[in-house]
């Protein structure tokens, strides 16, 4: 009974670790690359989103200043 159930712990092991994905170096440098890259996108559409605010502020001003 020990070594079916010693047997059956060393399959189980197995076949869940075969599901589980290598994490290498290159995977997690390509991660880090591909965070990197998105935060910049972001970080320039913030920026775009603020010019584009501010020019329709200023144009709210123009436009209360005129009147």
């Amino acid at each position: 009974m020990n070594r079916l159930r010693q047997t059956f712990l060393a399959l189980l092991a197995t076949v869940c670790l075969a599901g589980v994905p290598a994490c290498g170096e290159d995977d997690v440098e390509r991660e880090v690359n591909q965070a990197g890259k998105k935060a910049e996108k972001t970080g320039e559409k913030a920026k775009r989103e603020a010019e584009k605010a501010k020019r329709e502020a200023e144009k709210a001003k123009e436009d209360v200043d005129g009147q």
